[in-house]
């Protein structure tokens, strides 16, 4: 069992399929994730179509991934992810169909991005319950990490791969023979997935609050949740606000820094993004090593960590044609996966697991939903000023938020204590009422 004491997440052979399950649908993910753009590109010129249809593939993330995570708080979280690896087989699968056989249009890839959104959004809290479940807290940091470290692998390998697969028919812009291959593999690797999730089997669903009522019920009990939890409120706040920042420069900030101030190489590009993914995955590795900081000194060693990465981006933006660019994006990718590894392992540890789905969604709204908006507000700025001068902003914001949250008593108590566990519905009527059920009055 992983309980038992020797034991690591190499020995929980349930994690490890997860891990593995993991790696192979990402791989998959990010080889899409660079051919869509690219495919409509080569269908239309249009960049409104391709903002579009992009904007359908990221608008169901940001709008249904609360109500994914009342599904995963509702059902086996293993059971609805084989779900999602099944239609997702099938859509990628037609669409390769549809690129392989010389049929596919433009406007085809509006209804795919839009259920491969939707598809993604169920995903995603379900995917995040699923180490608690697995690993018991002490091993919970090391499993998170390496997850973590999975993710960075793909995101290294899946956008090479695609490249180089893409580069094929750049003399053929109406061959999408490369296309229909990248759609193959990644719906090959959703089946693969599917059937590697479809050996885990959880235990006993978590005991706990877990109320009647519709989808909007359990929606409106989880708000209340987190709400009555000011440390995570706070926590969600921040994380909200700290994306809005960092999310939009990174995306478009960069290409237009290697634009302007580099020549538009695009060795550049690619080579500050594989320095940045390369720190976040090394730093994934030393945390399944390393303890986290515990109790009071959590909350401050990470809002510290964000004013160093707020420092870093502006020395970077100064120093872009020297080798100290690279050196410190891979700095910055060590400091945001060790936050993100932190963080995510104290937020698993500190929720009532009946909670645990919708919790996660909140989170990932915080990401997904305000990174729709950063990306055109850091578009602004470098538009009207500049990227160099949109970085020193965004570094100079960056050092100077996590210092006010610092000052947050709610949100340092994040790192110290648990919240008890949430009365039950009826309890709770009761109290407010100041009157004792007869359960409590015994």
């Amino acid at each position: 069992m992983a309980g038992e004491r020797g034991a690591t997440i190499f020995s929980n052979g349930s994690f490890l399929l997860l891990t593995v399950s993991a790696l192979i649908s990402l791989i998959g993910d990010q080889m899409t994730l660079i051919a869509l753009p690219w495919l409509m590109m080569t269908l239309t010129s249009d960049p409104v179509a391709v903002s579009a249809m992009m904007a359908l593939l990221s608008l169901p993330r940001a709008v249904l991934v609360l109500f994914g995570g009342v599904l995963a708080d509702r059902f086996d979280p293993v059971r609805l992810l084989i779900a999602m690896r099944l239609s997702s087989f099938a859509l990628l699968g037609g669409l390769a169909a549809l690129a392989a056989s010389g049929t596919l249009q433009s406007w085809h890839l509006y209804p795919f991005a839009f259920a491969i959104g939707i598809s993604t959004a169920v995903a995603l809290p379900a995917s995040a319950t699923l180490a608690p479940r697995l690993l018991p807290n002490a091993q919970l940091g090391s499993g998170n990490a390496l997850l973590m470290m999975a993710a960075q692998i793909a995101m290294l390998v899946g956008p090479m791969t695609a490249g180089l697969l893409i580069a094929q028919s750049q003399d053929a812009p109406t061959d999408l023979s490369s296309f229909a291959v990248i759609f193959a593999i990644d719906s090959a690797s959703f089946l693969l997935s599917f059937a590697l999730l479809s050996v885990i089997r959880l235990g006993a669903p978590p005991a706990g609050n877990k109320p009647a009522g519709g989808i909007f019920a359990r929606l409106g009990d989880g708000f209340r949740y987190v709400g009555a939890d000011r440390p995570l409120a706070f926590f969600l706040v921040y994380l909200a606000i700290m994306t809005l920042f960092v999310s939009g420069p990174m995306v478009v900030g960069i290409p237009f820094l290697v634009k302007d101030e580099l020549g538009g190489s695009a060795v550049s590009y690619g080579a500050f993004f594989f320095a940045l993914n390369l720190g976040a995955m090394i730093a994934a590795g030393a945390a399944m090593m390393l303890k986290p900081p515990r109790g009071s000194l959590l909350i401050p060693i990470v809002l510290l960590v964000d004013v160093v990465i707020g420092a870093l981006m502006i020395v970077f933006v100064n120093n872009l044609q020297s080798w100290t660019s690279y050196a410190i994006l891979f700095v910055v990718g060590m400091a945001m996966a060790y936050v993100q590894v932190t963080m995510m392992t104290r937020v698993q540890k500190r929720v009532d697991p009946a909670y645990l789905g919708r919790v996660m969604a909140f989170m990932m709204l915080a990401m997904l939903g305000v990174a729709p908006l950063s990306a055109p507000v850091a578009g602004l700025i470098v538009d009207k000023l500049s990227a160099k001068t949109m970085f020193e902003i965004v570094g100079t914001i960056m050092i100077v938020l996590p210092l006010l949250f610092l000052l947050s008593r709610d949100l340092r108590r994040l790192g110290e204590d648990t919240p008890a566990e949430p009365a039950e519905p009826e309890e709770a009527v009761f109290e407010a009422a100041g009157l004792q059920t007869e359960k409590g009055s015994k």
